[in-house]
């Protein structure tokens, strides 16, 4: 008798646990739903193709509430799940996403930099500009092209003195563009 009763307790644990497991068939179902409360959820899935599937769509979705889970993303392991989590937030367009996209400039991945360096310069995001400076004296050459680009796109005075050092210590063609920058 109570091996049955361990059995029928087993058997009820799997399929309690079966039908709360996420699927990426419930985040497709979610997004065209426009579910951003159970795709929230999904963001802290064990398995980080549910996770990094759900940050997707609420980029795509573009719900504002999803701005401060998917921030949360940024502190994961998972650095597919990071730079989605970036995506996403880019992809948002929304002026509360420049404190994360700003945070994302601290991450060590470089895809995931370069991503939230278009955003805060498509938001022409002034406030980011310290941070872009301390990124360009450590960044390769193509990150360094692409903060000068940004700073001529945010058309700010305050990335005179970054683009002023680029002018003197860059190569041939980053000087070029921070002259361009400067105008």
């Amino acid at each position: 008798m109570k091996q049955l009763i361990y059995i029928l307790l087993t058997s009820i644990t799997i399929l309690m646990l079966a039908s709360c497991s996420r699927t990426l068939d419930d985040i497709s179902k979610w997004e065209s739903t426009g579910n951003h409360l159970k795709l929230i959820e999904a963001l802290e899935d064990s398995d980080p193709s549910i996770g990094i599937a759900a940050a997707e769509a609420l980029g795509t979705l573009q719900t504002p509430e999803a701005i401060l889970p998917l921030a949360a993303c940024l502190n994961q392991t998972n650095k597919l799940l990071i730079t989605t989590a970036v995506q996403a937030l880019a992809h948002l367009e929304h002026p509360n996403t420049i404190t994360p996209l700003t945070a994302a400039l601290r991450l060590e991945q470089p895809a995931a930099q370069a991503i939230a360096i278009e955003a805060l310069g498509a938001m022409k995001a002034t406030g980011a500009i310290p941070i872009l400076g301390e990124l360009i004296s450590s960044a390769d050459a193509q990150q360094k092209m692409l903060i000068i680009t940004v700073f001529e796109e945010i058309a700010s005075p305050t990335a005179t003195p970054y683009l002023i050092d680029q002018l003197k210590q860059g190569a041939p063609a980053l000087q070029a563009a921070s002259a361009q920058a400067l105008g």
